[in-house]
């Protein structure tokens, strides 16, 4: 099966990234912990036209603090409750305790797969891919040592595709995966997980989207 680069270039940040997800530890995670807090005061800022109001203990990452216009922008919370960085969250968030935390990039405008002529090829040669957990559908690209899987589901006849990186540490086995999806408020979000959570990656991925929603408060003028 033939993808053509730009259906995939504006992945490329997705791949740098999830490698360095990958090798990160709790020491190296603590770089973008500096920037949490506990402090529930509103933060109003826009991303493109979209305007939102988020508690400042839910974002981490931001391109200015003081509001307004953003480069960029994230949210970190808990799941399932979606929680931010609170007392009850605290080690859980500074990767003290096991727990399973979703940090959420805000875009703009960024590619999304379902987008691609990587999806429409898979739509129209379906007999390339092999059954994949979950009810996905597994297509694979390139070689062996740099293999990346993309599971494909179909959801009331739209498709949703989850890219994964398979790779090993230290004698381990990885395997991380990303997602970069619309919102109905006009941003585009993504975000990294472990591959062992596609068994509820639908789900996530429609409750991520409506935590971000539920801060919109319209469009700037």
């Amino acid at each position: 099966m033939c993808i053509k680069y730009s259906a995939l270039k504006g992945f490329v940040f997705f791949i740098g990234t999830l490698i360095c997800w990958i090798h990160a530890d709790s020491a190296g995670a603590g770089i973008l912990d500096n920037n949490v807090s506990m402090d529930e005061k509103p933060v109003e800022f826009n991303i493109g036209a979209a305007k939102y109001r988020i508690p400042r203990n839910y974002l981490y990452r931001m391109s200015n603090w003081s509001g307004g216009t953003q480069e960029y922008a994230a949210i970190r919370v808990t799941y399932p409750a979606l929680q931010p960085f609170n007392k009850e969250t605290k080690l859980c968030m500074q990767h003290k305790t096991a727990c399973r935390i979703y940090e959420i990039n805000l875009h703009n405008k960024f590619p999304v797969l379902e987008d691609g002529a990587f999806s429409k090829e898979e739509s129209q040669h379906p007999e390339l891919g092999s059954p994949g957990p979950y009810g996905f559908t597994l297509f694979t690209k390139g070689p062996e040592n740099s293999k990346l899987e993309f599971y494909r589901k179909n959801l009331n006849g739209n498709p949703i595709l989850f890219l994964c990186l398979p790779n090993s540490y230290n004698g381990k086995k990885y395997s991380v995966c990303s997602h970069a999806t619309r919102t109905s408020s006009g941003i585009t979000i993504s975000y990294f997980f472990n591959q062992d959570e596609l068994s509820d990656a639908v789900e996530v991925d429609e409750s991520l989207k409506k935590l971000v929603d539920g801060f919109s408060i319209g469009n700037e003028k």
